[in-house]
C-alpha cells in the first residue's frame, strides 16, 4: 500500500499531502513577484491621534496595492460653484506652454553598474511647486496600482502647535477639515474631469460619505502627530480627478471658515474627539505618566488629545469662542508653504499633474515667497526632569487582555537641524539598539530571561525597541519586555541585566565601524531591497517633510547611512547615546501588572485595593493607579551575586559580526562573468545533476513578495532522490516527519542568525525524496546551505545522544499539521497521529538515517542572482557534505529524475515565513511592517 501521503509536508495551496498517484502541482496561472499590500500589526500605543468614528474607522489599506480592483466607472457629484473655482485655478496648469512651475521629473533607470532601485520598473516620480501658493507636490505614476491614493501633510500643525489655553486644538482641526460638506452635492451636475459620471440627486455629504459610494469605493482618514498633521484617502483610479477636487475643497479658506462657524458641526466633532479617548489601556496610562516627568514648559507635557472639558467646558467658562480660535489656528498653521501633497495612481504623470490643479487655491490666502524649510528646522529641546524624585513605577493593569510588561523609556536630545554633516536620527539609533536587545540566539538578553522563566516563550516576548516620540531636540526610545509572574517578581534583576548590557557595549571595539556597517546593511536589505511593496502616499508625504520630495523621487535608500561618513557619524552618536543611557536618571521605568502579580502591593483576588491608599497614587488625567518602586535596590546579596555571574560566565554575550550578513551589498549580476564559457560548464557530478532552467518559465512560487527588479536575492533547490517515501508505512512516515520537525527545532539558532540577511530554508518530503530549498542573498546563501546540510547529516546523532522523547511543542506542531491534512481518510489520520505521539527520538533518528542512506543521487536548480557556475560549485560542496550518508553508487533511472515544475511548489520558509518584519528593528525602517502608525 502506498503511504507516501503521510510522508509529505502539508501545503495549503500547492501540496496537500496527496498520495503519490495523485501528486500534481497546478500551474494554471503565473505568479509574479509584484508588490502587494501587507497589513501588519502596528504598535497600538504610538502617539498618533486618529479619527475613530464609525465611518472613518472603516479606512482601507491602500496605496499602490489596495485590495479593491479598479473600476471603469467614475462618480461625480461636485457642485457647480466648486467646479467653476477649480476650473479657474486649473487654467494655470492646463497649458504645457504656460506652466510656470518649478518641476522635476525623475525616471528611475537601471543601467550598467548603477544601483538597481526597487520598484523602479513600475514607478515614475515627478516633483513640482504650484506657483500660486508654493505647495510642494510629489506625483507618482504606479503601473501596478489597483487604486489611486493621495496624502497631504502640514508641518508645524501637529499637537505641539496647540495654544496654551486650548489643548487638543490641532486634533480638533483635523476633524473639522474632514467634516466639510459641499452643499451643492445634492444638485444634478457633472464634473468636467469625469466623462462617465452619472447625475445624482442626494442630500449634502462630506468627503468620507462620497468616497464610500459604490462607484468610488474609497475611504479617507487623518492623524495628528507631534509636529505634523496628515490627511489621506484612497479611491478607484478613474475617480481620482473628482476625489482630488473634493479633497482640495477641504482646505479652501472659505470652506474652513464655514465649518468653524457652524456650531452644530463644532459640537459634533468635539464629541467625536472626546469619544476617541480610551484610558483603560495600560500603555495609554503609562504614556500619560511619562508626561509628568517632563517640564511643564515643553509641549509634550500637555494634554494634546483634547476632550469635552478642554475644547468646550473650560473655553465656555473663559469666554473663548472655539470656532473663531480654530479658524485662526487654520490661518496661522495651515500654510501651503509647509505642506506636501503626494498623489499615486496608474495615470501618466501629465494627467496627474492636471488633476492637482484645484490645490492652487488651497490653504490660507496669505502667500509666502518660497516654500518653508524642512520640518527638521524647528527644534523642541527637552528631556526628563532630573533630581531625587523616583523614576521607577509599578502601574496597576486593569484589563485582563494585557500581560505583565516592563518598559524602559530613554530620553535623547538629537538635533536634526545640523547641516553640513550627516544627521543621525532616533530611527538609526533605535535600529542599532534593536540589534543589541532584540536578538534571540544564545547569549542574547531574551535567551537569558527565557532560561529563568522571566519572559513567556512566545515570539512576541522578544525585547522590542520603538519610538514613543521623535522630534528634533527630544526623542523617547522605548524598550518593552513582556514578563511572566516570576519575571515581575524579579524585575530588579531584569533591570540590572539591561543596564549590565548597556555598560558592556560602551566601547569602540564593540560598537565598531564594521558592526555599524553590518547593521546598516541589515536595515537596507529588510527595509528596502526586500520590501514587499513600495512606500504608499502616507509614507511619502510624511518622509517628504524630513528628507524632501526631490530626494524621495530618486528612489534612493535614505533611512540609514550608506557611506563611510554616515557610518562614522552613526558610530559616534551611538557611543554617545549608550553612555547617556547608562545614567538611571535619564530613564523612566514602568512595570505594569495585574492583580495577581500585585498581591504584595496591597492587591488580592478577593479584595481589590481601595483608594485612597498611602502607597498607591492616582494619575489625574487617566485615573491610573501607580506607586513608586526602587528597582535598583536588590532584595538580597544572592541577586547581586547572580548578576555578577552574568558577565563572568558570559551568559549575556556582546554583539559580534554576523558571518551570514555580507560586509558590502553588491549589485545583481545580470550577466555571467565573461571569463566563464557557459557552454563548457558541467551539469553533473556522478548521480548529482543541475537541472536546466533555460526552457522553464519561472512562476515565482518559490519567492516571497518583493520588488520585480533583479536583486541580489537567490533561490537554490536541492532534491535528494529516494524511493523510500513512496514505500513508507504509516509508522515510518510519522517517524520521518518527527525527524524533520525536530531538525527545524535543532537549527532554530542558525535560522535566526540567517534571518537578518533574509536567509531562510525549507525541508519537505515528496514522492521523489526530500526537497531542501534555500532563500537569501547570493553572497552568503552558499555558506548558509552548507551549514544547514552539515547539521542535517549530524542530526540523527544528536537524537541518539539526546532525550528519549521529543519535546511537547514538537509533538503538538506535528499533530496540529496532521489534523489539517486534506484528502486523507479519518482512520488513516488517526493512525498517523497515534504514531506521532508514540514515536521516540531513537526511532525518528533511525528512520532519518535510513532515508539519507536510501538516497541514490540528487538534482538541483537555482533562480535569481546565483549564477550557473555558482550553482554547480555549491552542488559539489553539498555532495561532499552528504557523502557520509550517500553510500549508494547505483545508476539512476532517468525516469525518476523530477522536472523543475515538480519541485517548484510553494515553500514554507523558516524562520517565520521569511518575513522581514520579524527581524529586530525592521519595524522602524520597513513601510509594510507599520513604520508609520496611522
Amino acid at each position: 500500500m502506498d503511504n507516501s501521503a503521510f510522508w509529505t509536508t502539508p501545503r495549503p495551496s500547492a501540496f496537500h499531502w496527496q498520495q503519490t498517484a495523485a501528486f500534481t502541482v497546478s500551474y494554471e496561472s503565473l505568479v509574479t513577484r509584484q508588490c502587494y499590500r501587507i497589513r501588519c500589526n502596528r504598535n497600538d500605543d504610538e502617539e498618533v491621534i486618529s479619527s475613530t468614528d464609525a465611518s472613518r474607522r472603516a479606512f482601507l489599506s491602500w496605496g499602490s496595492a489596495a485590495a479593491t480592483s479598479a473600476s471603469m466607472l467614475g462618480l461625480n457629484a461636485a457642485g457647480a460653484g466648486a467646479a467653476q473655482e477649480a476650473s479657474a485655478a486649473a487654467t494655470v496648469l492646463d497649458s504645457p506652454d504656460e506652466m510656470n512651475v518649478q518641476q522635476q521629473e525623475t525616471t528611475l533607470v537601471n543601467i550598467g553598474s548603477q544601483e538597481v532601485i526597487p520598484f523602479s520598473s513600475v514607478r515614475r516620480y515627478k516633483t513640482l511647486v504650484l506657483p500660486q501658493n508654493k505647495l510642494r507636490v510629489l506625483l507618482v505614476h504606479d503601473g501596478n496600482a489597483l487604486q489611486a491614493s493621495a496624502a497631504l501633510t502640514v508641518a508645524d500643525a501637529g499637537q505641539f502647535a496647540d495654544p496654551d489655553d486650548l489643548p487638543g486644538a490641532a486634533h480638533l482641526m483635523e476633524h473639522l477639515i474632514l467634516s466639510y460638506c459641499n452643499k451643492n452635492t445634492g444638485s444634478q451636475t457633472r464634473s468636467r474631469t469625469s466623462l462617465f459620471s452619472t447625475p445624482l440627486s442626494s442630500p449634502p455629504r462630506d468627503f468620507e460619505d462620497w468616497l464610500s459610494n459604490d462607484a468610488v469605493e474609497g475611504a479617507s482618514n487623518g492623524f495628528t502627530g507631534y509636529d505634523k498633521v496628515c490627511f489621506h484617502f484612497t479611491c478607484k483610479s478613474d475617480a481620482i480627478g473628482d476625489a482630488l477636487l473634493r479633497f482640495a475643497e477641504l482646505f479652501y479658506q472659505r470652506n474652513v471658515e464655514q465649518v468653524c462657524s457652524d456650531k452644530s458641526v463644532l459640537q459634533r466633532e468635539v464629541l467625536r474627539v472626546d469619544s476617541e479617548l480610551d484610558f483603560s489601556l495600560a500603555s495609554t496610562q503609562a504614556y500619560y505618566l511619562l508626561k509628568d516627568f517632563v517640564s511643564d514648559e515643553h509641549p509634550f507635557s500637555r494634554f494634546s488629545s483634547g476632550n469635552l472639558e478642554t475644547l468646550e467646558t473650560l473655553p465656555d467658562k473663559a469666554g473663548i469662542n472655539v470656532g473663531e480660535r480654530m479658524f485662526e489656528f487654520f490661518l496661522s498653521k495651515y500654510l501651503a508653504t509647509k505642506a506636501v501633497l503626494v498623489v499615486i495612481g496608474p495615470q501618466d504623470l501629465l494627467t496627474l499633474e492636471r488633476k492637482v490643479a484645484p490645490f492652487a487655491k488651497a490653504f490660507s490666502n496669505a502667500s509666502l515667497p518660497s516654500p518653508a524649510p524642512l520640518v527638521a528646522s524647528k527644534i523642541y529641546p527637552g528631556g526628563f526632569l532630573r533630581g531625587n524624585r523616583p523614576k521607577q513605577l509599578v502601574l496597576f493593569r486593569k484589563r485582563n487582555d494585557e500581560g505583565e510588561k516592563l518598559s524602559f523609556h530613554f530620553a535623547l536630545n538629537l538635533d536634526y537641524r545640523e547641516r553640513g554633516r550627516p544627521v543621525v536620527t532616533a530611527t538609526q539609533i533605535g535600529f542599532v539598539l534593536a540589534q543589541i536587545f532584540g536578538r534571540r540566539g544564545p547569549g542574547s538578553l531574551y535567551a537569558f530571561l527565557l532560561r529563568r522563566g522571566w519572559v513567556p516563550q512566545l515570539a512576541s516576548s522578544i525585547p522590542r525597541i520603538s519610538l514613543a516620540m521623535d522630534v528634533s531636540g527630544f526623542q523617547i526610545i522605548r524598550l518593552d519586555i513582556p514578563l511572566t509572574l516570576d519575571g515581575f517578581i524579579n524585575r530588579s534583576a531584569i533591570v540590572a541585566a539591561v543596564y549590565n548590557l548597556l555598560h558592556a557595549v560602551q566601547s569602540r571595539t564593540i560598537i565598531s565601524r564594521a558592526l555599524i556597517t553590518q547593521y546598516a546593511n541589515i536595515a537596507k536589505l529588510n527595509g528596502y531591497l526586500f520590501a514587499p511593496r513600495p512606500p504608499d502616499a502616507i509614507e511619502l508625504a510624511v518622509d517628504a517633510q524630513f528628507f524632501g520630495a526631490e530626494r524621495l523621487a530618486s528612489g534612493q535608500w535614505c533611512r540609514l547611512p550608506g557611506d563611510r561618513y554616515g557610518v562614522d557619524a552613526l558610530q559616534r552618536e551611538t557611543l554617545k547615546v549608550l553612555s547617556e543611557l547608562t545614567d538611571p536618571d535619564n530613564a523612566i521605568i514602568i512595570a505594569s501588572a495585574g492583580s495577581k502579580a500585585l498581591v504584595g502591593f496591597g492587591f488580592s483576588d478577593e479584595k481589590p485595593l481601595v483608594l485612597p491608599s498611602p502607597r498607591w497614587l492616582t494619575e489625574p488625567r487617566t485615573g491610573a493607579r501607580f506607586c513608586f518602586d526602587d528597582m535598583f535596590k536588590f532584595a538580597s546579596r544572592l541577586e547581586v551575586f547572580l548578576l555578577r555571574r552574568i558577565v563572568d560566565e558570559q551568559e549575556l554575550e556582546l554583539p559580534v559580526l554576523n558571518p551570514l550578513v555580507p560586509a558590502t551589498l553588491r549589485q545583481p549580476r545580470l550577466t555571467p562573468p565573461l571569463s566563464k564559457n557557459m557552454n563548457d560548464l558541467p551539469t553533473s557530478d556522478g548521480n548529482w545533476f543541475v537541472l536546466n532552467t533555460a526552457s522553464y518559465q519561472l512562476t515565482g512560487r518559490l519567492w516571497p513578495r518583493g520588488p520585480p527588479e533583479p536583486s541580489c536575492r537567490s533561490v537554490f533547490v536541492l532534491e535528494l532522490l529516494s524511493s523510500r517515501p513512496v514505500r513508507a508505512s504509516i509508522r515510518q512516515a510519522a517517524q520521518a516527519e518527527l525527524w524533520r520537525y525536530s531538525f527545524d527545532n535543532a537549527v532554530s539558532d542558525l535560522a535566526e542568525l540567517g534571518s537578518f540577511s533574509g536567509l531562510a530554508y525549507d525541508l519537505s518530503f515528496n514522492k521523489f525524496g526530500l526537497r531542501i530549498a534555500f532563500l537569501g542573498v547570493s553572497q552568503t546563501l552558499p555558506s548558509y546551505a552548507r551549514r544547514v546540510c552539515r547539521r542535517l547529516v549530524e542530526h540523527h546523532n544528536k537524537l541518539f545522544d539526546g532525550r528519549e522523547f521529543f519535546a511537547t511543542e514538537i509533538i503538538q506542531k506535528a499533530t496540529r499539521d496532521a489534523k489539517s491534512l486534506q484528502g486523507v481518510s479519518t482512520l488513516r489520520r488517526r493512525r498517523y497521529i497515534s504514531n506521532l505521539r508514540r514515536t521516540t527520538a531513537y526511532e525518528a533518528a533511525v528512520e532519518g538515517m535510513a532515508f539519507l542512506r536510501s538516497c541514490t543521487g540528487a538534482v538541483c536548480f537555482s533562480e535569481g542572482d546565483l549564477l550557473p557556475y555558482d550553482t554547480f560549485e555549491l552542488l559539489k560542496d553539498l555532495k561532499q557534505i552528504l557523502a557520509p550518508v550517500d553510500k549508494n553508487d547505483r545508476a539512476l533511472s532517468f525516469s525518476k529524475i523530477p522536472e523543475i515544475r515538480d519541485l517548484s511548489y510553494r515553500p514554507q520558509w523558516k524562520p517565520r515565513s521569511a518575513s522581514p518584519c520579524a527581524v529586530p528593528g525592521v519595524i522602524l525602517v520597513n513601510d509594510a511592517c507599520g513604520r508609520i502608525p496611522r
